[in-house]
């Protein structure tokens, strides 16, 4: 995902709920059906021992992924909405839409995330009851490969998607968002990174990401 491309999805989050408010959907898309794990390809996922989060992974070849949560230094973040601890590597790029980076930043040209590299974020607004799915539905659109479920988050039951989508000429990124909503404040975090990374790469930034989830506090 590039600097556009996110800028996109959180400006979609606020225009898709107004819209919805209005007008009703001709060419609705379907809901992807729920599958038992989240991955972009369907590989089934183990569990996170230390949390109530489902391991998220992306394809590696085998059936499997073991998924462990990065042992490295953490730091706090906390706002008046959410609060959650995250990794030394990643850096803080922006606090008003919150999105952080684990590359300090350094995008390729045209802000296109390097190899390696990823970027979580988390938005928040106010959605009118009965939307909810609405709004995914639409977000989801133009994904590629989505696999949906349901994870736990600050005790909250919030829907998931992984899928992969076109940003560029001949670029992929895997993503994975996560819609958390309490009462009639939502909460969407998000993970992208780019499909062409290693396995280990991907395991690392689901790893930061499973992190990011399990500690996360809503406030």
């Amino acid at each position: 995902m590039n600097k556009k491309k996110l800028t996109v999805i959180i400006v979609l989050a606020v225009v898709a709920i107004v819209i919805l408010g209005v007008v009703a959907f001709s060419h609705k898309a379907k809901a992807p059906e729920v599958a038992t794990a989240l991955t972009p390809t369907g590989t089934a996922l183990q569990v996170v021992a230390s949390t109530s989060i489902t391991a998220l992974a992306s394809s590696t070849g085998s059936s499997s992924l073991s998924i462990v949560v990065s042992t490295s230094t953490l730091e706090s973040y906390a706002n008046k909405s959410f609060s959650f601890k995250y990794p030394g590597a990643w850096t803080i790029a922006q606090y008003s839409p919150f999105f952080m980076t684990n590359f300090n930043g350094q995008y390729q040209a045209g802000g296109i995330i390097p190899k390696g590299g990823a970027i979580i974020s988390v938005v928040t607004t106010t959605v009118e009851s009965g939307f909810l799915q609405s709004i995914i539905d639409t977000q989801l659109m133009n994904a590629i490969n989505v696999t949906t479920t349901t994870l736990t988050v600050d005790g909250i039951t919030c829907p998931a998607a992984a899928y992969e989508a076109n940003y560029a000429a001949g670029a992929i990124s895997k993503d994975v968002n996560v819609y958390c909503l309490r009462g009639t404040e939502l909460w969407e975090v998000y993970l992208s990174y780019e499909a062409s990374d290693t396995a280990t790469a991907m395991a690392a930034h689901v790893a930061d990401f499973n992190g990011v989830l399990g500690s996360m506090k809503f406030l």
